[in-house]
């Protein structure tokens, strides 16, 4: 990617310096087209390499992306639970959401939290880590408290 950069760089660069060089006139509107041919060329090298042939079948299909979107709804969520767990005082829990990925539905199956490396700020000291965060968890993620798991 960078080469390719460079490379675009590189002829715009030296179509300026002929183009200060040369003085008007037919050789320097020449050198223009020239050198605007090859900027071209240089910008569409990436999609000219391209294989088609290489590309796995599998990569194409609907399974793989409904599987890819719901991979990303389980990140997304994760992530909210680890913002909103932070936003209540409770950082540096690690959060694993079990997704089930039969029937390309989103169904999640249990969310781990390991309080193993947790930080509890200066106004929640005196509370029941387990239950904050099953709380919070639940509220989050919209699913019964028998499916979340607090370890650590």
């Amino acid at each position: 990617m960078t080469s390719w950069l460079m490379g675009i760089v590189g002829v715009v660069f030296l179509g300026v310096l002929f183009d200060l060089i040369y003085p008007s006139g037919k050789t320097n509107a020449f050198c223009r087209s020239i050198f605007g041919v090859l900027s071209v060329i240089m910008i569409i090298t990436p999609i000219l390499n391209i294989n088609i042939d290489e590309m796995a079948e599998e990569d194409l299909t609907s399974v793989t992306l409904i599987e890819n979107i719901n991979k990303s709804k389980g990140e997304a969520l994760r992530l909210k639970i680890i913002s909103n767990l932070e936003s209540c005082g409770v950082s540096g829990a690690i959060v694993e959401i079990d997704i089930n990925m039969n029937n390309n539905e989103f169904e999640i199956e249990n969310i781990y939290i390991d309080t193993t490396n947790l930080v509890l700020t200066e106004n929640v000291t005196n509370i029941n880590k387990y239950e904050v965060i099953s709380n919070k968890v639940a509220e989050v993620a919209s699913i019964e408290r028998s499916k979340i798991i607090v370890y650590g």
